[in-house]
This record gives structure tokens, C-alpha cells and sequence, in this order.
């Protein structure tokens, strides 16, 4: 879910003095469609965004709270959704096995504030925090935890998607990433590129030459990396760079006999092949993709899989 399009559609709804009700999986046990921190909001008007996991739980929360809003207004409340198939008022009648708590938290212009903050911290993805306590929302520089709250979360993106090249896949594929939780960066060294002006998804485009790329990825397990240079040389200098460092996922798009080349040439540079095979080329899942949106499809596919533990 884009974390920033989620708390935008809670602020243009407090900004209209319309009520708009905060759905939150607090915690969860087991199988359970909703994992911790899944939200979905309501508006006034049946309007629905996020998501708490979908299903008969979803559904059911959604409608009772569009009654609700149409008829008054809504109280905040803590349930627990047990997942184990039976008929009781408790239970979903899901047979996934597991329980998750929904918190119910209308939200007002009391709280416009703070939801400002929250997405104000994500997009500029400060170190911060999201609290529920009582009937507040807040945001907080501190990352402390407190105990006595109902709901804590860290905001900001944990995972980096470095597209190193802002084409028609670079522009593609920031459109899929854009939906997932990843803060999207491009690096080019054309500030002239039409697809890159018009990127609208990316969260950070960075004009550089691709000798100074590595300057601008941090090593580590929650950067992903995708090179999609536009030539053979730009391609190898990157790779050149990037490869001493160990990325989550480090990938270069090129045909087989292109990615070849340039690993022979590395290869022979001294760079060893237990290195070089770190580097997953050609990228993304075998799906005969040809068009640059097939081809983003197959490469977010792949990220996905890692991300997962694939």
C-alpha cells in the first residue's frame, strides 16, 4: 500500500470536514487475512482505501461503519476476529485459523494536525513514529516506545528501490512499485529525459554521472538495486561500481548475450566469479515479457519474491 496516498486520502477528507473512519489491525495470531499495521480508511461516502486483508472481515467492518457514518456516527472500538470457521458473533466464519484485532478509530479535524505530520514524516521519510493513544492520533520524532498505547508504528519506507536509469521500464515499473511499501529512487545522468520529467511515482530522481551512482546506494539488506542504463558501456561502468557492495537484490536488464559481456569483461578485470554471481541477469520472473510494462511486471515480480524470502 502507498503509505503516503493512504494518509492523503485521510487529510483531504479531515480538510473537507468530512468524517473518515480509521480501520487498524493492531495485532494478529496465526493464518489471518490482516497482519499487524494493515489499515483501511472510510469516508463519509462509502469511499474505501487500504486495506485490513480483504475477505468476509473486511467487508463486514466496511459496511457496519458506512451504516454507521450515515447514521451518526461511530464509536472507537477494539474487536477480535477469530478465524476458526464458526458462527459465534466473535468469529468471522473464515477457516483461516488465526485471530486479528481491529482497532475502530474515527478520525476529526482535532486530528488533521497530526495526520499532516504523519505523512510529512513519510515523505521525506524521517525517522518517526505514529501513536495511538486514547482517542489521539500523534506523530512523534521520538522512536521511543510507550507501553500505555494502543497502537505504535514506525513510519518511513524500510526498503530503497535504486532504478539506475529513468526510462520506459524505469518509468513502468515506478507506477507497480508506487503500490507497494518502497520508497522509489531513480538515478540517471540525462536531465533532459522526457520519461524521466514525466515520472510522476518516483520518490527521488537524482541527476548524476554513472561513475558516482555507488556514492548514492547504500549497501545493505533494504536497498534493492535494478540497472536499466540505456547502453552496454553505462551498464558496466554501474555494475563496475555497485558490485563490490552486497545489495538485497542487485539486477541488470539486459538480453543474455548482452549480460554475458559485460560479466566476462568484469571477469576478467579480476573480479571473482563468486562476486560476479550475486548479480541476477537477465532480470525478473520467466513470464515472456516483451513490452516495457510486461518487462516491469516480471522485474517487480522478482523484488517481490526476494522481499519475501523467495
Amino acid at each position: 500500500m502507498n503509505q503516503v496516498g493512504f494518509w492523503s486520502f485521510i487529510e483531504e477528507e479531515l480538510l473537507n470536514h468530512r468524517p473518515v473512519v480509521l480501520l487498524l489491525v493492531i495485532a494478529h495470531e496465526g493464518s489471518t487475512p490482516g497482519k499487524t499495521g494493515f489499515k483501511m480508511a472510510v469516508a463519509q461516502d462509502g469511499r474505501l482505501c487500504g486495506s485490513i486483508g480483504g475477505g468476509a472481515v473486511e467487508y463486514d467492518l466496511a459496511e457496519s461503519i458506512k451504516q454507521q457514518l450515515q447514521s451518526g456516527g461511530v464509536r472507537q472500538n477494539i474487536q477480535c476476529m477469530l478465524h476458526d470457521g464458526g458462527a459465534s458473533a466473535e468469529t468471522s466464519g473464515m477457516i483461516c485459523g488465526g485471530s486479528q484485532t481491529v482497532l475502530t478509530f474515527p478520525c476529526s479535524s482535532r486530528h488533521l494536525a497530526a495526520v499532516q505530520q504523519i505523512k510529512k514524516g513519510i515523505t521525506g521519510n524521517q525517522p518517526s513514529l505514529m501513536r495511538i493513544a486514547g482517542q489521539e492520533i500523534q506523530w512523534t520524532a521520538e522512536i521511543e516506545e510507550d507501553p500505555s498505547s494502543l497502537y505504535e508504528e514506525r513510519l518511513g519506507y524500510e526498503d530503497t528501490v535504486y532504478l539506475i536509469g529513468g526510462g520506459h521500464v524505469a518509468s513502468a515499473l515506478s507506477l507497480i512499485l508506487s503500490t507497494l511499501d518502497v520508497r522509489i529512487v531513480i538515478l540517471d545522468d540525462r536531465p533532459e529525459l522526457d520519461a524521466l520529467k514525466k515520472n510522476p511515482f518516483a520518490h527521488d530522481i537524482i541527476i548524476t554521472p554513472m561513475e558516482k551512482v555507488a556514492s548514492f546506494v547504500p549497501p545493505g539488506d533494504h536497498s534493492y538495486v535494478v540497472i536499466m542504463t540505456p547502453s552496454h558501456r553505462a551498464d558496466e561502468v554501474v555494475l563496475r561500481w555497485l558490485i563490490p557492495h552486497s545489495f538485497r537484490y542487485l539486477g541488470l536488464m539486459a538480453s543474455r548475450v548482452k549480460a554475458q559481456q559485460i560479466l566476462t569483461n568484469l571477469l576478467s578485470e579480476g573480479i571473482s566469479k563468486q562476486v560476479l554471481q550475486n548479480v541476477r541477469t537477465p532480470i525478473g520472473l520467466p513470464i515472456h515479457s516483451h513490452t516495457p510494462a510486461e518487462i516491469a511486471v516480471s522485474i517487480a515480480a522478482e523484488i517481490i519474491q526476494v522481499r519475501n524470502g523467495g
